[in-house]
């Protein structure tokens, strides 16, 4: 009788172990905001480069320009939707309002990638020689990763 009350006890705090363990491992996944997450890639690239004030003022003065497109991005988004499945359940597709919404998105990214450009130059500008070179390790490294999690 006194091995089945210690097997009893033993699987119960087994049990309740892993319960705790996993209430523990998901409390801390918490879903972050578009601005959080960019607001945390920011402190990890200044953290990685050892950047100053002004520097971080750079990667957050283009964060506050993205973040103020986003909503309009998103809005465009939800109406080329719709668009496309109007175009889909009627009788006839009209390509040239789709390639009309397509032109537009695409001005949109050209419009963002010239602006990004143009703050990367900015930013560039500011950082000392050991930051570009820390930097251009950062983006080797996340290059390898992101081949070889997408290629195998």
């Amino acid at each position: 009788m006194k091995g089945k009350q210690v097997l009893s006890v033993l699987l119960t705090g087994a049990v309740s172990t892993v319960l705790l363990l996993g209430v523990l491992f998901l409390s801390g996944c918490h879903h972050r905001t578009p601005d959080q997450r960019a607001d945390r890639f920011i402190d990890c690239i200044a953290g990685k480069l050892d950047l100053d004030a002004d520097q971080k003022q750079h990667l957050t003065g283009l964060k506050a320009e993205l973040m103020a497109r986003r909503s309009k991005m998103r809005a465009e988004r939800q109406v080329f939707r719709d668009e496309l499945i109007a175009q889909v359940k009627s009788d006839t597709f009209d390509s040239s309002e789709i390639e009309k919404m397509v032109a537009g998105k695409l001005a949109m990214a050209d419009e963002i990638a010239a602006l990004v450009t143009r703050r990367l130059v900015a930013f560039h500008a500011t950082l000392r020689p050991e930051q570009k070179e820390k930097l251009a390790e950062m983006i080797e490294d996340f290059a390898d990763c992101h081949e070889r999690f997408h290629n195998g």
